[in-house]
């Protein structure tokens, strides 16, 4: 059984490269779709409900707004709720130089110059895998004070503290 509200960024993908197991590009509505086929045919459900809370005791008691479901292992998979960034043109690039996963889209910007916008340590991790694609990564803050605990690898990058103004459309 799959318990959620909303629907996942992955329905944006349009091209995805480096999913194990197939040799062309496929994009995220079809995982997406492929996986609930895969979920019903072995008898599972897709439910539209908010989980509020879970408890255990000799089994995992799963809350909604009107249910309780048991089971004896739960698998939390929230995702990542996407920043509302006000930058002009932005859904118009998405998927088309504008990318939210580094491990699912750092592919397509090898040797190119990449920035991450961020400042905190997440924008650190992800400028750091995208190390393996490209040398050339600027973190911007948008103005924002870097709050950085890993400072490490600060040297691998160029940090830009500039407040950057809403982007005007671009060639990506």
């Amino acid at each position: 059984m799959v318990l959620g509200l909303g629907d996942s960024v992955l329905r944006k993908a349009s091209k995805i490269e480096n999913y194990y197991g197939f040799s062309e590009p496929v994009s995220g509505e079809w995982i997406i779709s492929e996986g609930e086929k895969q979920l019903k045919r072995l008898g599972g459900e897709i439910l539209k409900e908010e989980v509020i809370g879970i408890e255990k005791e000799d089994n995992f008691h799963v809350k909604t707004v009107n249910n309780t479901y048991t089971a004896r292992t739960v698998l939390i998979a929230t995702g990542q709720k996407q920043a509302n960034i006000k930058i002009r043109n932005l859904k118009k690039f998405e998927g088309r130089g504008i990318s939210y996963c580094t491990t699912c889209d750092g592919f397509f910007y090898r040797g190119k110059k990449v920035g991450v916008l961020g400042f905190k340590d997440f924008a650190l991790h992800e400028a750091n895998e995208l190390l393996n694609f490209t040398k050339n990564v600027t973190v911007f803050t948008n103005g924002e004070k870097t709050e950085f605990t890993e400072t490490s690898m600060l040297d691998k990058f160029e940090i830009n503290e500039k407040p950057i103004a809403p982007l005007k459309a671009a060639k990506c």
